[in-house]
C-alpha cells in the first residue's frame, strides 16, 4: 500500500515513484536484498569468472549511498538506536527551518545517511577480500569517482538540507516531486555538496 512515512510535502518524490520504492524494497529480508550489497556481491561473482583473464574491466555503478536513505536497522542503529519519530527517508530539499524538521529528526536523517554509507564500506569490505582471495589485490587498481555530498545541516551547510541551489519562496526544492515556487531563490553549493 502507498504510505507515507511523513507529509508527502516532505519527501522529494512524488507519490507515483515513492509507491515505486516502496514496492521496489518490500522484497527486502537479508542484507543482500539491498543495492549495495547486491551489486558487490554480483561484482565478486564477475571476478570469480574472469579473474584469469590477462586484462579485464570492471566497472561497478553504485547508486548509494543516495536517498532513499533506508539501510537495514542494525546500520541506522550504529548511529541512532531506538529513535521513535517521524522516519525522513528521502527528504525534500531546502533549508531546515522551512521544512520544520527538529533537532532530534535531523540525528536520524543524519544516522540513517551514516548507516547507508557505512552498508556500502561493508559491502566494499567484502569487494576487496574477494579480491585478496582470488590473488589478484595487488594486480588491480581501482578507482573511486562521485558525483557529489549532501548537506545535512551543519555550520558550512548554512542550515541546508541535501543539496538544493535553487530553492522556491517557501525554502523548498522538490517537495513531493513539484517544482518548486516561483520566486526562485538561488543559493551557492555549500561545503557537503561541494566535499
Amino acid at each position: 500500500p502507498l504510505e507515507f512515512p511523513v507529509d508527502p510535502e516532505l519527501i522529494r518524490y512524488g507519490a507515483d515513484w515513492w509507491h515505486q520504492i516502496l514496492q521496489t524494497r518490500a522484497h527486502r529480508r537479508v542484507e543482500e536484498d539491498w543495492f549495495a550489497p547486491k551489486t558487490y556481491s554480483m561484482a565478486i561473482e564477475w571476478l570469480e569468472r574472469n579473474y584469469t583473464r590477462p586484462d579485464f574491466f570492471l566497472w561497478v555503478d553504485m547508486f548509494d549511498p543516495h536517498e532513499p536513505w533506508d539501510p537495514p536497522a542494525w546500520y541506522e542503529a550504529m548511529y541512532d538506536a531506538g529513535f521513535h519519530g517521524r522516519r525522513f527517508e528521502a527528504p525534500t530539499y531546502g533549508l531546515l527551518k522551512s521544512l520544520g524538521i527538529t533537532a532530534r529528526e535531523l540525528k536520524n536523517i543524519r544516522a540513517r545517511y551514516a548507516g547507508e554509507v557505512s552498508m556500502v564500506d561493508a559491502s566494499f569490505g567484502r569487494l576487496l577480500a574477494g579480491l585478496e582471495r582470488l590473488g589478484i589485490k595487488d594486480e588491480v587498481l581501482l578507482i573511486f569517482t562521485t558525483d557529489h555530498g549532501t548537506c545535512m545541516g551543519y555550520p558550512d551547510d548554512n542550515g541546508m538540507l541535501q543539496k538544493g541551489h535553487m530553492l522556491g519562496a517557501d525554502g523548498r526544492m522538490m517537495a513531493a516531486g513539484k517544482p518548486a515556487v516561483q520566486p526562485h531563490q538561488w543559493f551557492p553549493h555549500y561545503g557537503g555538496v561541494c566535499h
